[in-house]
């Protein structure tokens, strides 16, 4: 079964300070199966201009994001 995991847009900075983002941060890391309910899907499960995204565990390959 493919897993997917979440990860943040590393870009999504301001001179040198990240912004924090109380949606997404707690997802980071984050590993679903991609059949799991409970999966986020960004940016439909997290908030507009979301530029996070899911990748294959297994493969790499960056699923269902704006990359």
């Amino acid at each position: 079964m493919v897993k997917v995991e979440f990860f943040r847009e590393h870009s999504i900075q301001t001179g040198e300070e990240r912004r924090d983002c109380e949606i997404c941060d707690p997802l980071v890391g984050k590993e679903w199966s991609i059949l799991d309910a409970d999966l986020k899907i960004p940016p439909f499960d997290t908030h507009p201009n979301c530029r996070c995204y899911l990748v294959d565990v297994e493969t790499g390959e960056i699923w269902l994001g704006e990359h």
